[in-house]
């Protein structure tokens, strides 16, 4: 038993599931497709944060960091699908809902991405134009105010600081020119300039970033299930303070490009590695929670994408202990597992004062001993959950082995229970002292296949669930294999329980209850897990599942301690055999 204990825990140390318990999600992006899945999280509205952080070169092109959620529209409909970039962006944006980040260095389209320019991970110098700088340095944030509030009263006051000029001779390149300046967009990069010193104190404000565009003209109607991303129909003023403050205090305008005056890019830029970073935060706001799911795409180039990317997804406040780094639908499964932690606690404290009484009065039989083993090992699963969840909502990263091999050592306890059961029904230390060896061997072969299955139940978790898709532990093959065994488990029990009854029926007042509890125990179980895969919403299912999966698993033990509780007011207490008249039952 020891061994085969030691083999499950190195299996289980060696799966590890990627992704799961980690908020700094954090990772490198390099294909030759033009679109990719990144990351998914469930958001509350208003209070869901999503930071990013990403950094790619700038020969590769300006690339959209793509924001969908779990509408059967949006999501599903381009996921796994044969849709082109083009049409799996053209999903998105189309009621102003700003689901599109265009990850450009260029200005004004920085305002919103926070992308700044950078050489070998060093900040890039300003580079020379072909039009000469004036010598004043200007402050982008201060306005200067009008001193004055007379105007000059003699009309020709003004005339002293007019000078007459020649007007040059008008050529069609002048005129080209002329009318361009005057109609055209300049676009500016950002670069950081920190040589340069302010000494005007900014306002507070100018240092927030309002979420989205100033004006929304899109009209959604009555709609009354879709997010708004940065809407402003409401007038509202929440802000949120910019990640890159530092760098955003001090900003150097570059002239780079106009429409009219031609390419004016720095003759560095040839041989240098120059590197796009992104650093910026959004907000959502949605009818209720939703899943999240983040995709990069890079459609007007065939480079595909080559992007590092470090993204913190929150739900609360800085120091929201309960709610920061938790998914929506992770809310209460910290909670859960320590109220279990304190309940399983008093129940081992409980079984063990029993197991001392049992043993005094010679009835600690071998089933009772493996109902210790049961629960104690549940106590440790739960406790290393705990451990993990608190680990995570600290730093939002947590311990993802360590969550799986709780898990694990909540299954554990699982087979030992129904091992338990299933001797039990059969009489094993209650009617006779040893079981015949056909039985032993099918049960033998039953458990190790339950056991096998229940690893591969953890391995294909890791290895083989999609993380563009929401999926639980039992939604998979080998989950339904482990309910099918389950309902094999309780043929078992009630073919035994049955003829148990039959050749004794001076044990009807234990059998009774007994095969009454172990049924709700046994299918309680695959009912619900089928329910929870086809009816719950995957935005509260992972609380909702591991609550009552623990609360089934924790009625089923004390379920058994309450008709073992060695008291004399107890007239269901099934061991009357001393363990030492265990050998006289073998002979007989």
């Amino acid at each position: 038993m020891r061994s085969l204990l030691s083999s499950c825990l190195v299996v289980c140390v060696l799966v590890r599931l990627p992704g799961a318990l980690t908020k700094w999600v954090e990772g490198r992006i390099d294909t030759k497709e033009n679109w990719a899945f990144l990351s998914r999280f469930c958001f509350l509205s208003l209070d869901g944060q999503f930071e990013y952080l990403i950094e790619y070169n700038k020969d590769m092109g300006i690339p959209n960091l793509l924001l969908y959620y779990d509408d059967q529209n949006q999501w599903p409909s381009v996921y796994h699908s044969t849709k082109t970039c083009k049409d799996r962006e053209a999903i998105l944006n189309k009621a102003g809902q700003n689901q599109i980040i265009r990850l450009s260095h260029w200005y004004p389209d920085t305002e919103y991405s926070g992308c700044i320019v950078t050489k070998a991970n060093k900040e890039l110098p300003a580079s020379k134009s072909s039009i000469k700088p004036t010598s004043i340095t200007v402050n982008p944030f201060y306005k200067q105010k009008n001193t004055t509030n007379s105007e000059p009263k003699d009309p020709s006051y003004y005339d002293q600081f007019l000078k007459t000029t020649t007007a040059p001779a008008t050529t069609p390149l002048n005129q080209q020119s002329t009318v361009s300046h005057a109609n055209s967009t300049t676009w500016y990069e950002l670069l950081p300039a920190d040589n340069l010193n302010f000494t005007t104190a900014f306002p507070e404000d100018d240092l927030w970033e309002s979420i989205g565009p100033h004006a929304n003209e899109s009209t959604l109607g009555n709609l009354q299930d879709v997010e708004i991303l940065f809407d402003d129909r409401y007038k509202s003023t929440r802000k949120i303070k910019r990640s890159t403050i530092g760098i955003y205090e001090r900003y150097r305008r570059r002239r780079l490009h106009s429409e009219a005056g031609g390419s004016l890019a720095s003759n560095g830029d040839r041989t240098e590695k120059l590197i796009v970073s992104c650093h910026n935060s959004r907000r959502f706001r949605s009818a209720r929670e939703r899943w999240w799911f983040i995709a990069i795409s890079n459609c007007d180039s065939s480079k595909g994408l080559d992007v590092s990317y470090k993204f913190l997804m929150t739900n609360g406040a800085s120091g929201d202990f309960w709610h920061e780094h938790f998914s929506a639908d992770e809310f209460y499964v910290l909670p859960v597992l320590l109220a279990y932690a304190i309940s399983y606690a008093l129940v081992v404290i409980a079984a063990v004062m029993c197991s001392v009484e049992l043993k005094t009065r010679h009835l600690l039989h071998s089933t009772y001993k493996l109902f210790l083993f049961s629960i104690v090992v549940q106590h440790c699963g739960i406790m290393m959950q705990c451990l993990a969840y608190i680990r995570y909502a600290g730093n939002g990263v947590g311990s993802p082995s360590t969550v799986t091999i709780g898990q694990f050592l909540c299954g554990l306890a699982e087979m030992s229970f129904l091992l338990l059961l299933v001797l039990l029904a059969k009489g094993y230390t209650i009617t006779r002292g040893r079981l015949k060896v056909g039985f032993t061997v099918k049960l033998t072969v039953f458990m190790c296949c339950y056991l096998v299955t229940y690893v591969v139940l953890f391995v294909y978790q890791a290895k083989a669930f999609d993380p563009g898709q929401v999926l639980y532990l039992y939604e998979s093959p080998a989950g339904y294999g482990v309910i099918v065994l389950r309902v094999i488990g309780w043929c078992v029990f009630a073919y035994s329980t049955f003829f148990t009854v039959k050749k004794y029926p001076e044990k009807n007042m234990f059998y009774c209850p007994f095969f009454i509890c172990g049924t709700l125990w046994f299918y309680a179980g695959p009912l619900f897990i089928l329910t929870a895969n086809s009816y719950i919403d995957k935005w509260v299912r992972e609380s909702v599942v591991i609550a009552v999966l623990l609360f089934i698993t924790f009625s089923g033990h004390i379920m058994f301690l309450l008709l073992t509780l060695p008291v004399f007011a107890n007239k269901n207490f099934p061991y009357h055999v001393r363990t030492t008249q265990i050998g006289v039952m073998e002979k007989n």
